[in-house]
């Protein structure tokens, strides 16, 4: 049985008659990819709830110079409020 070798080039040459076992089994490896995902969810949820939360409850500045806001049913030009 031939051991596999690296070419002058680096590329890794195996041997047609050496068929290597994957290390883990099938199981483990869809373990394994479905915790690495549920990882990526919780962290683009929790990413998305804290910029959400940081957004709501920052002072939004000085807001006096924006147009008031139109309630329908009053004349253009009346604020919201009146």
């Amino acid at each position: 049985m031939e051991i596999p070798r690296v070419d002058p080039i680096g590329i890794l040459e195996r041997p047609a008659e050496s068929a290597e076992r994957r290390p883990a089994s099938r199981r483990a490896r869809v373990l394994a990819a479905i915790l690495l995902a549920l990882f990526a969810f919780a962290t683009v949820v929790t990413t998305v709830v804290s910029a959400g939360a940081y957004c709501l409850t920052t002072e939004p500045g000085d807001v006096r110079t924006l147009p008031q806001a139109f309630r329908p049913g009053t004349p253009a030009g009346t604020p919201a409020g009146r």
